[in-house]
């Protein structure tokens, strides 16, 4: 399974579009806060791109639903663990 070399591309693609929607999240909200519509604009169009490369990526992984979010599970605990250390590191500030 994970040793084709397109489930690899594809699942290395999912882990930078994620990172990649993420930042663009950011950056919209700070844009919307700054009433800057015109990037808003431009950062819809951004997490757009990023949500059709991903489902791209997501239907090469794998035919079946269940065996995607098999092949996918080390990428979802690698994020989860991503962000709960970026909450510790944040308590650990604030205290």
């Amino acid at each position: 399974f994970m040793a084709q070399k397109e489930v690899l591309n594809a699942m290395s693609n999912l882990g930078v579009l994620i990172a990649f929607f993420l930042s663009i999240v950011s950056l919209f909200l700070i844009q919307y806060k700054k009433k800057d519509y015109r990037g808003v604009i431009i950062s819809i169009f951004g997490m757009g791109s990023c949500t059709l490369l991903a489902y791209y990526s997501w239907n090469i992984i794998d035919v079946t639903p269940y065996t995607r979010f098999i092949g996918a599970v080390p990428l979802i605990i690698t994020v989860l663990l991503g962000y709960i250390m970026f909450l510790h590191a944040r308590r650990k500030q604030k205290a």
